[in-house]
């Protein structure tokens, strides 16, 4: 209570890039029309990229090492932490948070850590971990000067932030 978000910023890449932008698919059908929700709730949205990248199966189970080919998520985490540190340095919030797996943005909060220390700041930054798995997270932390606190978004947290089944955006 009496806490003011000024931003909050959603950082992701479009599916299927490089289908057709006149006959959308439904999987893009399906994020733009999220995207357009989360847009009415004022969430700036920063894209990265998807590339296709070749993977090598590393199960000793098969033992055939086949390579793969996938999807992979490219620029938003890079994104985030440029992102971060300059809405730090520009706003000096008292609180930082972070909705991220993904250890990268690691060094973005040290340099928000030593920027509040510099700018003599208190700052609280916590990691909110989307996932049971916090194993890598957790573990990666404290060689990282315990930068920030970490809380797991757990799944009664994530069902009071989701949408309703139904929402009516302002141009219908």
């Amino acid at each position: 209570p009496g806490s003011t978000i000024p931003v909050i910023k959603f950082f992701t890449a479009r599916i299927d890039p490089h289908a057709s932008a006149t006959a959308p698919t439904p999987k893009q059908a399906r994020q733009s029309a999220y995207w357009r929700a989360l847009e009415s709730t004022k969430v700036e949205i920063i894209t990265g990229s998807l590339e296709w990248r070749d993977h090598r199966c590393k199960s000793d189970a098969c033992g055939r090492y086949e390579r793969y080919r996938r999807m992979t998520e490219k620029m938003s985490d890079v994104n985030l932490a440029l992102h971060l540190y300059r809405d730090f340095t520009e706003r000096l919030p008292d609180v930082v948070c972070v909705i991220s797996g993904d250890c990268d943005v690691v060094p973005a909060l040290k340099m928000v850590r030593e920027h509040a220390h510099r700018v003599q700041r208190k700052v609280m930054i916590v990691v909110y971990l989307p996932s049971q798995d916090d194993g890598l997270f957790f573990n990666r932390l404290p060689r990282h000067h315990q930068v920030a606190r970490t809380a797991k978004l757990g799944e009664s947290q994530l069902r009071l932030s989701q949408f309703p089944d139904q929402l009516v955006l302002a141009d219908g």
